[in-house]
Protein backbone atom coordinates (compact mmCIF):
# COMPACT_ATOMS: atom_id res chain seq x y z
CA UNK A 1 0.00 0.00 0.00
CA UNK A 2 1.56 3.54 -0.59
CA UNK A 3 2.82 5.06 2.31
CA UNK A 4 1.17 8.51 1.64
CA UNK A 5 -2.33 6.74 1.62
CA UNK A 6 -1.44 5.25 5.18
CA UNK A 7 -0.48 8.83 6.49
CA UNK A 8 -3.71 10.55 4.78
CA UNK A 9 -5.69 7.29 6.15
CA UNK A 10 -4.32 7.59 9.95
CA UNK A 11 -4.91 11.19 9.87
CA UNK A 12 -8.79 11.53 9.09
CA UNK A 13 -9.12 8.38 11.04
CA UNK A 14 -7.40 9.22 14.47
CA UNK A 15 -9.18 12.36 15.59
CA UNK A 16 -11.97 10.01 15.27
CA UNK A 17 -11.02 7.47 17.69
CA UNK A 18 -10.47 10.15 20.67
CA UNK A 19 -13.89 10.58 21.19
CA UNK A 20 -16.53 13.64 21.06
CA UNK A 21 -15.23 16.74 21.03
CA UNK A 22 -16.00 18.99 23.62
CA UNK A 23 -18.74 21.87 23.26
CA UNK A 24 -16.62 24.93 23.42
CA UNK A 25 -13.24 25.09 23.59
CA UNK A 26 -9.99 27.72 23.77
CA UNK A 27 -9.38 28.14 20.49
CA UNK A 28 -5.24 29.12 21.76
CA UNK A 29 -4.53 25.81 23.88
CA UNK A 30 -7.96 23.58 22.93
CA UNK A 31 -9.16 23.83 26.16
CA UNK A 32 -12.49 22.20 26.95
CA UNK A 33 -14.59 24.78 28.72
CA UNK A 34 -17.76 24.10 30.73
CA UNK A 35 -20.88 25.21 28.40
CA UNK A 36 -24.02 23.46 27.46
CA UNK A 37 -26.81 24.15 25.28
CA UNK A 38 -29.38 25.97 26.94
CA UNK A 39 -31.55 26.34 24.15
CA UNK A 40 -31.66 26.95 20.29
CA UNK A 41 -34.18 28.76 18.52
CA UNK A 42 -34.67 29.73 14.63
CA UNK A 43 -35.84 30.77 11.80
CA UNK A 44 -37.02 29.19 8.65
CA UNK A 45 -37.59 31.70 5.34
CA UNK A 46 -37.68 29.16 2.26
CA UNK A 47 -34.08 28.63 1.49
CA UNK A 48 -32.91 30.90 4.49
CA UNK A 49 -32.68 29.85 8.14
CA UNK A 50 -31.48 32.29 11.13
CA UNK A 51 -31.26 30.81 14.35
CA UNK A 52 -30.13 31.63 17.59
CA UNK A 53 -27.99 29.48 20.04
CA UNK A 54 -27.73 30.22 23.75
CA UNK A 55 -24.98 28.21 25.82
CA UNK A 56 -25.27 28.34 29.46
CA UNK A 57 -21.42 28.39 31.31
CA UNK A 58 -20.91 26.87 34.57
CA UNK A 59 -21.27 30.14 36.45
CA UNK A 60 -25.07 31.32 36.47
CA UNK A 61 -24.67 34.76 34.56
CA UNK A 62 -22.38 32.86 32.01
CA UNK A 63 -24.09 32.81 28.69
CA UNK A 64 -22.43 32.76 25.01
CA UNK A 65 -24.70 33.11 22.35
CA UNK A 66 -24.21 32.94 18.75
CA UNK A 67 -26.63 34.38 16.11
CA UNK A 68 -25.98 32.18 12.26
CA UNK A 69 -27.73 32.52 9.32
CA UNK A 70 -27.62 29.48 6.83
CA UNK A 71 -28.21 29.56 3.01
CA UNK A 72 -30.80 26.13 2.67
CA UNK A 73 -28.88 24.09 -0.43
CA UNK A 74 -27.28 21.27 -0.81
CA UNK A 75 -24.82 21.47 0.70
CA UNK A 76 -26.21 23.89 3.04
CA UNK A 77 -24.06 27.45 3.03
CA UNK A 78 -22.63 28.99 6.42
CA UNK A 79 -23.72 32.98 5.30
CA UNK A 80 -22.77 35.12 8.36
CA UNK A 81 -22.63 34.73 12.32
CA UNK A 82 -21.78 37.08 15.22
CA UNK A 83 -21.30 35.99 18.64
CA UNK A 84 -21.48 37.80 22.28
CA UNK A 85 -19.99 36.37 25.65
CA UNK A 86 -20.79 39.10 28.51
CA UNK A 87 -19.01 42.55 26.95
CA UNK A 88 -17.03 40.12 24.21
CA UNK A 89 -18.51 39.56 20.77
CA UNK A 90 -17.17 39.29 16.86
CA UNK A 91 -17.91 37.54 14.30
CA UNK A 92 -18.31 33.63 13.51
CA UNK A 93 -16.73 31.89 10.98
CA UNK A 94 -18.04 28.01 10.35
CA UNK A 95 -15.45 25.30 9.59
CA UNK A 96 -18.47 23.17 9.13
CA UNK A 97 -22.42 23.14 8.86
CA UNK A 98 -25.17 20.80 9.13
CA UNK A 99 -29.15 21.51 8.51
CA UNK A 100 -31.54 18.84 8.58
CA UNK A 101 -35.18 18.92 8.07
CA UNK A 102 -37.53 22.03 8.91
CA UNK A 103 -40.20 20.94 5.99
CA UNK A 104 -42.97 18.89 7.91
CA UNK A 105 -41.40 19.17 11.46
CA UNK A 106 -38.46 20.99 13.96
CA UNK A 107 -35.30 21.28 11.78
CA UNK A 108 -32.29 20.86 13.55
CA UNK A 109 -28.57 22.72 13.24
CA UNK A 110 -25.41 21.33 14.35
CA UNK A 111 -21.35 22.29 13.27
CA UNK A 112 -18.12 23.31 13.64
CA UNK A 113 -17.61 27.36 14.36
CA UNK A 114 -14.75 29.29 15.06
CA UNK A 115 -15.70 32.96 17.46
CA UNK A 116 -13.20 35.53 15.89
CA UNK A 117 -11.72 38.49 18.09
CA UNK A 118 -12.35 40.63 14.14
CA UNK A 119 -12.63 39.56 10.69
CA UNK A 120 -9.13 37.89 10.59
CA UNK A 121 -9.83 33.96 10.81
CA UNK A 122 -6.14 34.18 12.83
CA UNK A 123 -7.89 35.87 15.46
CA UNK A 124 -10.10 33.14 16.35
CA UNK A 125 -11.13 32.84 20.15
CA UNK A 126 -12.97 29.94 21.11
CA UNK A 127 -14.53 26.72 19.22
CA UNK A 128 -17.75 25.78 19.67
CA UNK A 129 -18.21 21.88 18.38
CA UNK A 130 -21.93 22.05 18.07
CA UNK A 131 -23.38 18.39 17.79
CA UNK A 132 -26.57 18.55 15.38
CA UNK A 133 -29.65 19.42 17.95
CA UNK A 134 -33.15 20.20 17.50
CA UNK A 135 -34.31 23.34 17.30
CA UNK A 136 -37.00 23.62 20.11
CA UNK A 137 -38.72 26.74 19.22
CA UNK A 138 -39.47 28.50 15.72
CA UNK A 139 -39.12 32.28 15.96
CA UNK A 140 -42.00 33.79 14.31
CA UNK A 141 -41.03 37.13 12.20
Amino acid sequence: MNPALIVLMAGLLLPACSGPLPLVEDAATSSPLPFTVAGVTGHRDGYHFSSQITLAGSNEPDTLILSIELAIAVPTKFVRGHWQYGTRQGPVASVYVEFFGGQGGLPSIGGHFLLLENDDLRSGLFRVNLPTTEVKTLRSR
